[in-house]
């Protein structure tokens, strides 16, 4: 399974992000995966999230998470001298208490021609 965490668009002021499921893999020839646009993500209807990638659309379901998790910054206290650990804080970015599954295959959206 495939993870990525993400924003939640529908409210901008909070802080909980999704987690999203995925099966297969999700391949791509660039060298940083950092701001990388993989899809649209449709949260129109809030229990049958839809993801379009290219030409082909995922429907999935929208899920607590069994046990929710903390996503942790390390967050350094100045300059890391031979591994000083006293030096070293990490703090609390947010809980993800949502995930997003997809799990079936992918259907296949064709544009009509005019």
């Amino acid at each position: 399974m495939v993870q990525i965490f993400i924003k939640n668009s529908l409210n901008p002021e909070s802080k909980e992000l999704f987690l999203i499921e995925l099966q297969g893999m999700f391949e791509s020839n660039q060298t940083s995966l950092n701001n990388l646009k993989v899809g649209e993500l449709d949260l129109s209807d809030t229990n049958k999230p839809k993801i379009r990638v290219g030409n082909q659309q995922l429907i999935g379901v929208r899920t607590k998470l069994k046990e929710p998790f903390a996503l942790i910054m390390n967050q350094s206290k100045g300059e890391l001298m031979d591994r000083d650990t006293n030096n070293l804080t990490y703090g609390l970015k947010c809980i993800i208490r949502e995930k997003l599954l997809f799990e079936t295959r992918p259907g296949l959206i064709i544009n009509k021609l005019d």
